[in-house]
C-alpha cells in the first residue's frame, strides 16, 4: 500500500542522489539550494512509500510550491525511483498531488523541449499530456545557475471549467520564480523573455 508523507530538510540527503540521477545539471539546485528552500518554507515536498515486510521503500517524491494566497500549485520536480518507473506509479502519484490540492485552480509544470529524439524527453511530454496537462502558448524561460534556458510550461487544470488569463500566468511565473530561483542574478531579465505565442 501507498503512503504519502510531507517530506522536512533532514530527507534532502536521502532523496538527492536520485533526484541527480534524473535531472541535468544545468536544470537542477544543489543540496544545499534544496535544504534552504525547505528551510525558507518555498517547497512542499510530498513523498510517496511503500511498506514492505520489514522495510519502507521509497517509490518517489515531488518539490513543489504551494504558496499560500494563491490559487495554484508549481511543481518543480517528480521523481519516480528507477525500479518503480514504468509500472504506473507515477501516474498514481501524480493524482495524489492533484488530490491533495484540489482547492487549488491547477498545477503549473516545466517540461523540457525535446533536443532531437531523447526519448526520455518525448516520454516525459506524452507522460504528461496523458494525465491532461496542457502547453501554455508562451516562450517561457527558466532561470538556471548560470543564465536561463527555454522550456515548455504546462499547466494541468483541476477541472475542465478552469480557464488561465495572461495576467494569472504571468503572476505565477513571478511568485514561483521569486521563491524558488530567489538566488538568480537577473530574474527580471529572465521574465522579459518570457511572451505569449500568437
Amino acid at each position: 500500500m501507498i503512503q504519502y508523507r510531507l517530506g522536512t530538510v533532514t530527507d534532502v540527503d536521502a532523496i538527492y542522489a536520485s533526484y541527480a540521477l534524473e535531472f541535468p545539471e544545468n536544470e537542477r539546485k544543489t543540496k544545499g539550494q534544496l535544504e534552504q528552500l525547505m528551510i525558507r518554507g518555498a517547497y512542499t515536498m510530498l513523498i510517496a512509500e511503500e511498506q514492505m515486510e520489514s522495510s519502507i521503500n521509497r517509490i518517489g517524491f515531488s518539490c513543489l510550491y504551494v504558496p499560500d494566497n494563491e490559487n495554484f500549485v508549481w511543481l518543480d520536480y517528480l521523481v519516480i525511483e528507477r525500479a518503480y518507473q514504468s509500472k504506473g506509479y507515477g501516474s498514481i502519484f501524480f493524482r495524489e498531488m492533484m488530490e491533495r490540492w484540489q482547492s487549488r485552480k491547477g498545477m503549473y509544470i516545466e517540461i523540457e523541449i525535446p533536443s532531437g529524439d531523447n526519448v526520455n524527453q518525448l516520454r516525459r511530454i506524452a507522460y504528461y499530456e496523458r494525465l491532461g496537462a496542457k502547453r501554455l502558448p508562451i516562450k517561457y524561460h527558466l532561470p538556471t545557475e548560470i543564465d536561463e534556458m527555454e522550456m515548455f510550461l504546462y499547466f494541468k487544470p483541476q477541472s475542465t471549467e478552469s480557464t488561465l488569463t495572461l495576467d494569472e500566468i504571468n503572476k505565477a511565473i513571478v511568485w514561483a520564480n521569486q521563491t524558488i530561483h530567489w538566488d538568480h542574478a537577473d530574474l527580471k531579465g529572465v521574465w522579459e523573455k518570457n511572451r505569449m505565442q500568437i
